[in-house]
């Protein structure tokens, strides 16, 4: 049975945010701050901070974020437009929703080679130069177009990439004649 409850501020002493509880974890709905370094709460009320909702620091400058230890799921457009230049993802983030990076200024991701699914355009129009996709099974359409992405560490699985996911970057090689049943039509 799943919780939902409307979303309410972190606490008195932590106005910035605007949390929802759903099942046994927490969203953050909301950032009311104006901090450019930014430490994401991990817990709320006793749940773990598991998801970062649509468009929470869409268009922010943001210089530094640290995400909460036990996040699972960014949401569409989290981290849209921002001018963040390095994100850090927790071993436990396995899913980047749609343009969840979209026309940010990201240069480089630690932690990636967790993730399993990447929706469209997570991180199109970035400045990604590479990534480690070892883990993923599925890379939606225009993940990462037009990107600078030069070296990528491919799945050893199976795994599925839609049109133009990678088009218009740099990447200088793409062996994937161990991996089976790939399908990447129209990807590079």
């Amino acid at each position: 049975v799943s919780m939902l409850s409307l979303p309410t501020a972190v606490s008195a002493a932590d106005t910035d945010w605007e949390t929802m509880r759903y099942g046994n974890g927490v969203y953050i709905t909301a950032y009311l701050g104006n901090e450019t370094n930014i430490v994401c709460p991990s817990r709320q009320n006793g749940f773990p901070v598991t998801t970062i909702d649509e468009g929470v620091f869409s268009d922010r400058t943001i210089d530094s974020i640290v995400l909460p230890q036990d996040l699972i799921t960014i949401f569409t457009e989290a981290f849209r437009g921002t001018k963040i230049k390095e994100i850090n993802l927790p071993s436990t983030v396995t899913t980047v929703w749609h343009g969840a990076f979209l026309d940010s200024t990201l240069e480089t991701i630690n932690g990636e080679e967790n993730l399993t699914t990447i929706g469209d355009s997570a991180f199109m129009n970035t400045h990604l130069t590479s990534v480690d996709l070892s883990s993923c099974k599925e890379i939606q359409l225009f993940a990462f177009l037009d990107s600078q992405l030069e070296e990528v560490v491919w799945p050893q699985e199976e795994f599925s990439a839609g049109i133009s996911a990678f088009e218009g970057n740099r990447i200088k090689t793409a062996d994937l004649r161990n991996i089976g049943n790939t399908c990447i039509s129209e990807s590079l």
